[in-house]
């Protein structure tokens, strides 16, 4: 398993989850809910240990060490917080708490989860995504938490703008733009798609893609994963057809150019501004996420009880994609509990195309961490020496597919606290 990268095992994880979920704006974090399996990984054996690395995508010793180094070296601007807790009724479980990385909070189960959750995620999930049993043995949670500003703000278009879309009738005003963050790029999982990419300024990087309207939502996920870690080339606009793709238009004419013979290009993309509200996620609902042999690794350690040992394991997840930035939340739950309850004047001709991409339809999202090192500097903060790879960039942070615009946030940048 060693011949995928962290980053595209966690990919593919996110893939998994996405073929699963229900309609509607869904948005999901992939690396909240892998990095709890990785850490629980260490501890199979068998066939359950097995199950777990296929679910992982990496071999056991891999994915522990790649967690553990996620959580040595934090971010600046993603905040992680874990927590093992366990009562009375899950103390052979201790030895296996002992062993989990510094950054994890451990001991007793908190009096007041909920706040523990709002203050992980700054506010933006108010509690855990369920109830805790009261014969709890262990609880074992992930928050996960960015927020980040553009550099420059969408401008705002005409809804019209999208074409013939239905999204075109239930807003009136989409995102627009016309830096060089868009082009078409050909996938593996879902052929050609039209792409957006989105830097912010807190070191993460937010990457739109739309794909033809009949590719399964799990392809499109995939190629948004392809093209969010760099696996795919960008594909010139003279190589392309003119005319109609199945989310955008190519147009060509003839310019006056300061070289004869020169090709240029320029490109307008249309997205709308939307968010994905927090639903839970039920872990246990399909093999593939791992969590069912997790949480049966865990119970294997605990003793014989008359009443039964049961898991439950949920994710909650929430995002937003506005003019002015991006911001999203997750928090992943495992808990084990037993039962019952310009050049001159010249003028030759060139060629010029130009592209305009309509996000018009669904399309996924992904989220990605950057290197910091540039925000920090922008702070007037000194990184300190590397002592090696950065295990953040190109991780895959949240996840998203996209079914209903909002109207995006008339407000300019200095009236909004994002």
């Amino acid at each position: 398993m060693s011949d995928r990268t962290p980053a595209q095992a966690i990919a593919g994880y996110a893939a998994r989850f996405h073929s699963t979920l229900g309609p509607g704006n869904v948005a999901a974090s992939p690396l909240g809910a892998w990095i709890l399996l990785a850490l629980v990984a260490p501890i199979a054996e068998g066939d359950l240990r097995t199950e777990i690395e296929v679910a992982l995508g990496l071999s056991v010793d891999e994915a522990d060490a790649f967690a553990r180094a996620l959580l040595e070296n934090p971010h600046p601007s993603i905040a992680i917080a874990l927590g093992a807790w366990m009562s009375n009724l899950g103390k052979e479980l201790g030895p296996w708490l002992e062993t989990m990385p510094p950054r994890v909070e451990r001991g007793a189960i908190p009096q007041d989860v909920d706040a523990w959750v709002k203050a992980a995620t700054a506010g933006r999930i108010e509690r855990l995504p369920m109830k805790i049993d009261p014969l709890v043995a262990l609880l074992f949670v992930s928050a996960l938490a960015a927020a980040g500003k553009w550099y420059d703000p969408f401008e705002l278009a005409s809804s019209t703008s999208l074409g013939d879309s239905p999204w075109a009738r239930k807003v009136s005003n989409v995102l627009s733009v016309t830096d060089a963050g868009h082009g078409i790029r050909l996938t593996r999982s879902a052929g050609l798609v039209g792409v957006h990419v989105r830097p912010t300024r807190e070191a993460f990087i937010v990457t739109s893609v739309i794909a033809a309207p009949d590719v399964p939502r799990e392809n499109v996920i995939a190629a948004a994963h392809e093209v969010a870690a760099g696996d795919v080339k960008l594909q010139r606009l003279y190589d392309l057809p003119l005319g109609e793709g199945h989310a955008w238009t190519i147009e060509e004419r003839e310019v006056r150019e300061a070289f004869p013979g020169s090709r240029t290009q320029s490109g307008r993309a249309y997205l709308p501004a939307w968010t994905a509200e927090a639903i839970a996620i039920d872990l246990l609902s399909d093999r593939a996420y791992g969590f069912a042999a997790a949480a049966d690794v865990l119970i294997a350690l605990l003793p014989p009880n008359p009443l039964g040992w049961f898991a439950k394991a949920v994710q909650s997840t929430t995002a937003t994609y506005d003019r002015h930035g991006f911001s999203a939340a997750s928090v992943t739950a495992l808990q084990i509990f037993c039962g019952a309850a310009g050049m001159g004047a010249r003028t030759d001709v060139g060629l010029h195309r130009h592209i305009e991409i309509r996000f018009g339809r669904p399309y996924a999202v992904v989220a990605v961490a950057d290197s910091p090192v540039e925000m920090l500097y922008e702070r007037g903060i000194k990184p300190q020496a590397s002592t090696g790879p950065n295990p953040w960039l190109g991780v895959p942070l949240f996840s998203a597919w996209v079914e209903n615009p909002m109207e995006p946030d008339p407000r300019e940048a200095e009236e909004h606290d994002w």
